[in-house]
């Protein structure tokens, strides 16, 4: 997301993204939300369903931050970052390979 917000990334693929670095990496947290913050888009979040607070913390990113195009996709795991993909869903990376052709 840094790169999105700070360096004008075309596009950007989060696994297993929380609030906690988000905020770090942005300087946006829910005390900004009264404020007018700048959107991007082009993201595409893969998240592992019971995976902590991560499915809760990318669609409260997901919702407030980001525009159109935009997907949010859900796993059924409790693994995190790349242990989601190795280790039970190596369709992923065919995912993420489509969303880069279309977006790049």
């Amino acid at each position: 997301m840094y790169s999105k917000y700070e360096l004008g990334s075309k596009t950007v693929i989060c696994i297993s993204v929380g609030k906690g670095t988000f905020e770090a990496f942005t300087g946006i947290s829910e005390l900004k939300m009264g404020i007018i913050v700048k959107r991007v888009n082009s993201v595409l979040f893969i998240c592992g369903d019971k995976d902590g607070t991560y499915p809760e913390d990318a669609k409260y990113i997901y919702t407030n931050f980001i525009d159109d195009p935009k997907e949010l996709k859900y796993y059924n795991s409790e693994k995190h970052g790349k242990d989601l993909i190795t280790t039970q869903n190596p369709e992923i990376n065919i995912i993420m390979l489509d969303w880069l052709k279309k977006y790049l």
